[in-house]
């Protein structure tokens, strides 16, 4: 597999951009934002619409995220990904980067 997959995606100011990721069925979501330190900040939720998953086949299932009232602020680049806990360590495999781009 080639990873991460990318993704670019624009949006208009105030409008709603829906980004959409793959994970394995058993998985947790895990979608944050890369900021100026390369960091990967989560999502406050208060941006993020839902997080629907739609089966369409069992092994892996399609996130959509929804920013609404896109703002300067929100372009640049999220990450998606998988998160597994195992006892005491979380992992998390991010493999899809999401440019957002503003028009």
């Amino acid at each position: 597999a080639k990873y991460p997959n990318v993704v670019t995606e624009s949006a208009h100011l105030g409008e709603e951009v829906n980004i959409s990721c793959q994970i394995p069925e058993e998985h947790k979501v895990h979608f944050c934002k890369e900021d100026d330190n390369h960091n990967c900040q989560i999502m406050s939720m208060s941006k993020v619409k839902q997080m629907s998953p739609s089966s369409e086949r069992n092994e892996e299932r399609v996130f959509t995220v929804s920013i609404s009232n896109v703002s300067v602020r929100d372009a640049g680049v999220y990450w998606c990904g998988a998160e597994t806990r195992d006892t005491h360590l979380t992992f998390i495999s991010l493999n899809t980067k999401i440019q957002l781009n503003l028009i």
